[in-house]
């Protein structure tokens, strides 16, 4: 039985899409080696192309469940020479979305689950200490057409992101793959206006 794995996911918000065992030490392996030039992923009932370039790999102890359900499990990549990235799992009970869509830019937020009370305000803002959420979303628009991907990041005391560029074409409907990290993959349709 093998001891490591290599995991192939979202560089930036650690998302697991695939899993690799190791059967023996050898080269360490780039995203672009296992992917090529991108990885299918099936969320809902659409295949996303995921760019190698959007991806890392990271050998990892193996554990069963990252096979059991790649998508419920998420790399927590080092930040720095002296750490080396672990494996985490995602909250499946919560998601983020693409919140509102203008024209020209777009907010992702993280949803209340059905029938939660609307939160208290928060409390005032603790001294300036980087607490933000990255969120990563890759648009599909008409076949043929190039993905499109936007990221960026949710403040810890807040539940959206300021307004982020987009570049989609209006009235143009597209299929959406979200992840915010740390909480389940979610997939939805946009049509900005």
């Amino acid at each position: 039985m093998s001891t490591r794995m290599t995991v192939v996911a979202i560089r930036a918000t650690g998302h697991v899409l695939g899993a690799l065992t190791e059967l023996a030490p050898g080269p360490e392996l780039t995203a672009a080696a296992v992917a090529g030039a991108a990885m299918p992923v099936q969320a809902g009932t659409t295949a996303f192309a995921v760019p190698a370039a959007q991806l890392a790999v990271a050998s990892l102890a193996f554990d069963t469940r990252v096979f059991d359900d790649p998508y419920g499990a998420r790399v927590l990549f080092a930040t720095s020479s002296d750490q080396s990235a672990s494996l985490a799992f995602v909250n499946g009970g919560a998601h983020g979305e693409v919140a509102a869509i203008t024209a020209d830019t777009l907010a992702v937020g993280i949803p209340l689950p059905p029938g939660a009370p609307p939160p208290p305000p928060p409390p005032p803002p603790p001294p300036p200490v980087s607490v933000d959420t990255p969120f990563w979303v890759l648009f599909q628009g008409p076949a043929g057409d190039p993905p499109l991907i936007v990221s960026g990041v949710i403040a810890k005391t807040t539940a959206e992101s300021d307004p982020v560029a987009h570049g989609l074409t209006s009235g143009t409907s597209y299929e959406a793959l979200v992840l915010v990290s740390g909480l389940a993959a979610h997939q939805q349709t946009v049509t900005p206006p």
